[in-house]
């Protein structure tokens, strides 16, 4: 047996000769190139930087990146954290209001905050005999006849209900504007901390304190990633740890995979860092994504070396025959997975695109240094089996040769089926819902989402969406005209659904030209010509107190204004559609409106999301495919690899349908990534099948070989992948959960698919039918 394999193995190309031969006469050397390619990687490992922001999002030059930078350098940040004080009794009693209080004027000391909006502090305008008065709604001394009167005048007001306290009066926010960050983003994390540093000094009797806003999001994506990252990547080595001691019953075989999935994470964060590759949330999946690969790269080398040491062969023999008969499959899996996750390069959306090519680097370290580094001490190191008795070989043979017949016996039934039920899942598949929203990124137990909802539920104003309206010309803002068309625009705004309240500068101008006119209330409204508007302007901003002007509403040059749409509409596809309706109602006034906005910024990423999803999978099915064909010389074998791999991402589309999940940032990664990962089968199926045909062998009797010898090696692989996926099923952060789950779905319907349809497809036109 063992000669018989020694001489198969010498049919191989020239270059399989040299590479193993270099590797089987200088072991050493190997293993020392294997570590010095990782070395060449490490002084990046400093240089690794992560961003949860919005920029870590969007590459630098993206129009919707720079609309809102120029948005933020007109306007200021629209960017806020806030404390939501939430009292069953009610926010207008002496012990609420002196906690709002007591919180606005604490929020001023929490880093990077700019301004702070409240009850406490909120710019009431009204008559006073002849005079107009602008002062604070909650005055310096306060007993409950004050409360009760002001806490009438704000549920009445036409800007308070649903801006600073709900409908109800029992909920109420108090609002930081942070700085500008056109040099830096905010330090979310310090904002974060001191934020829930304030809440818990806040908790007193029946009040209920919720923070939110964009910072604490922001730190929200670090932590649930960070949180995700010490869950899952234990969890999958403890999960691999067992399959690996089960399948190779070697301390040494279980050791080596760990140790070279070590090396290649170091080398794939240590090229981040020499390539200025920025870490997101999304980034965080690479390691455990590496240990997977790392570990099936390795565990088809091991498997074949101590089967051939259970055969008979001695160490060298057997480390000479498992690297030259897995050099040719594992490159072909490696390199097919690689393209699979660099199809993700040009992705718009930058934590994809960041994915793609350290996950795509590190498949490719991982095969490298499975040849060498592996190799190399497989040449060296003892690992000690117990040869495998007459008949345990026989009853492997016996297994592949059940299985073969059952698959010729069968063949047609099983390609007909398969079609019939993947034109089903294709059809299915066909209505999923491009859709993403950021909050339910989180899990309904984390605190931001929690406050996110709460915030919604109370008071409809989670979420907003910034209109610019440019006026056209220095001081246009002070047209009346141009001021009526706002007017009519903001009324429309605030009749749609899902829009709870709008804020701009037209309320104030209104609530000063009613002060002006003794706070009659038909005068609520705007000032009849352009001087009276100049002044009612003047007056307003000479009456504010410091910190509280109105530069966040309208340009320098006043030839623009901004509206603030508070709405609770969740999703992208339809915030895109409402904005959509805005501009062209905008239009239809003579407006020329823009919207923009952190949270809308997010909400624009579905033609990203779609644009990816069909340009990596549409590249990376051609250029896997022209692969097989090249390096298994046949166009035929090179269709006929990819038809097993894409049924398996219909089944994934059904999945997502059952789900009720739409294709968003986690999901969109899934297909192209399955794509490559899953071919990991069928090209070590036809690279040895392809092999014995060319030696002569019968198609049905290779095919026998092909699971006798593969088999063992393609489902402890898998059973690696699937476990390994699976386990995010315990993450924190969502898309990371679907991603998982998804793909270890598809991955276990692709080895269904390599165990029975392949073989078929291969055997179809085989003559040598065995009869039942």
């Amino acid at each position: 047996m063992s000669d018989d394999q020694l001489q198969s193995d010498r049919k191989v190309t020239a270059f399989n000769r040299r590479f193993v031969g270099f590797i089987a006469g200088h072991p050493v050397a190997s293993i020392l190139i294997g570590l010095a390619l990782v070395a060449a990687c490490l002084p990046g490992l400093p240089k690794v930087r992560a961003d949860f922001t919005h920029t870590g999002f969007f590459w630098d030059n993206d129009p919707k990146l720079l609309q809102f930078e120029d948005f933020e350098r007109r306007f200021g940040n629209d960017d806020s954290v806030l404390l939501v004080v939430h009292s069953p009794s009610g926010v207008f009693d002496m012990d609420t209001a002196g906690l709002v209080i007591e919180l606005t004027e604490k929020m001023w000391q929490v880093p990077e905050v700019i301004r702070v909006d409240s009850l406490a502090n909120f710019n009431w305008v009204h008559a006073r005999g002849d005079d107009i008065a602008i002062e604070p709604l909650f005055p310096k001394v306060l007993t409950p006849e004050i409360l009760t009167e002001r806490g009438r005048i704000a549920l009445a007001h036409e800007t308070l209900p649903n801006y600073l306290i709900s409908k109800d009066g029992q909920t109420t926010i108090v609002v930081a504007r942070i700085k500008p960050g056109l040099d830096r983003a905010p330090d979310a994390k310090a904002i974060s901390l001191a934020m829930r540093k304030l809440a818990v000094q806040a908790r007193r009797g029946d009040h209920v304190i919720h923070i939110g806003g964009g910072p604490v999001v922001t730190y929200a994506f670090e932590e649930v990633s960070q949180a995700d990252l010490l869950r899952l990547v234990p969890l999958v080595v403890a999960l691999s740890a067992l399959f690996l001691v089960g399948l190779l019953r070697s301390f040494v075989g279980t050791v080596l995979p760990f140790a070279l999935v070590f090396l290649s994470t170091l080398a794939a964060f240590g090229f981040a860092g020499l390539t200025g590759l920025v870490q997101s949330t999304i980034s965080t999946a690479v390691p455990t994504i590496l240990i997977a690969i790392g570990i099936a790269d390795t565990v088809h080398i091991l498997v074949i070396h101590i089967a051939a040491l259970r055969r008979g062969m001695s160490r060298r023999e057997a480390a000479h025959h498992a690297l030259t008969h897995n050099l040719l499959a594992t490159f072909l899996t490696s390199l097919t997975t690689a393209v699979g996750f660099f199809s993700f390069v040009s992705a718009n959306l930058k934590p994809i695109s960041v994915l793609g090519v350290m996950a795509g680097f590190g498949t490719m370290m991982c095969w490298l240094l499975s040849q060498l580094f592996v190799g190399g001490l497989l040449f060296i190191l003892p690992i000690k089996v117990k040869p495998a008795s007459p008949e345990h070989l026989a009853a492997t043979d016996r297994r592949a040769g059940w299985l073969v017949d059952l698959v010729v016996r069968r063949r047609w039934f099983i390609i007909g089926t398969t079609a019939v039920l993947s034109a089903i899942s294709l059809w299915i598949s066909y209505g999923i819902d491009v859709n993403s929203d950021p909050i339910k990124y989180f899990t309904k137990k984390e605190p931001v989402r929690a406050a996110n909802e709460f915030l919604e539920r109370e008071m409809g104003n989670a979420r907003s969406i910034e209109l610019v309206v440019e006026a056209g010309r220095e001081d246009g803002i002070k047209d009346p005209a141009f001021l009526g068309r706002v007017d009519a625009f903001q009324k429309w705004l605030e009749a749609q659904p899902g829009i709870t309240r709008v804020v701009s500068l037209v309320d104030v101008l209104k609530q000063m030209n009613r002060a002006l006119n003794g706070d009659r209330p038909d005068a609520y409204k705007l000032g009849a010509d352009t001087n009276t508007i100049a002044q009612e302007l003047l007056l307003y901003t000479m009456g504010l107190p410091q910190g509280l002007d109105v530069n966040d509403r309208v340009t320098v040059k006043n030839d623009a204004l901004r509206l603030t749409v508070l709405n609770t509409i969740t999703t992208s596809r339809e915030s895109v559609a409402a904005v959509e309706a805005m501009r062209r109602k905008g239009s239809e006034l003579g407006l020329a409106v823009t919207a923009t906005g952190k949270y809308y910024l997010y909400q624009q990423t579905n033609d990203y999301v779609v644009q990816s999803f069909l340009t990596s999978l549409w590249s990376a099915t051609l250029i896997i495919g022209a692969i097989m064909a090249l390096f298994l010389r046949s166009v035929k074998l090179g269709i006929i690899s990819m038809i097993p791999n894409v049924v398996p991402l219909f089944a994934g589309g059904v999945l997502l349908r059952i789900l009720h999940q739409p294709l968003d940032m986690g999901t969109v990664l899934v297909s192209s990534i399955c794509l490559g990962i899953s071919i990991d089968d069928t090209s070590h199926v036809l690279a040895n099948f392809a092999y014995l045909r060319r030696q002569g062998v019968a198609p049905e009797a290779a095919m026998k070989e092909v699971m006798a010898h593969s088999g063992a090696a393609l489902l402890s692989t898998n059973g690696i992948l699937i476990a390994s996926f699976a386990s995010f099923a315990t993450a924190t952060f969502v898309p990371n959960f679907y991603f998982g789950i998804l793909t270890a779905f598809i991955l276990a319907v692709a080895l269904l698919a390599d165990m029975f349809f392949t073989p078929a497809l291969l055997l179809a036109r085989t003559r040598q039918v065995r009869r039942a």
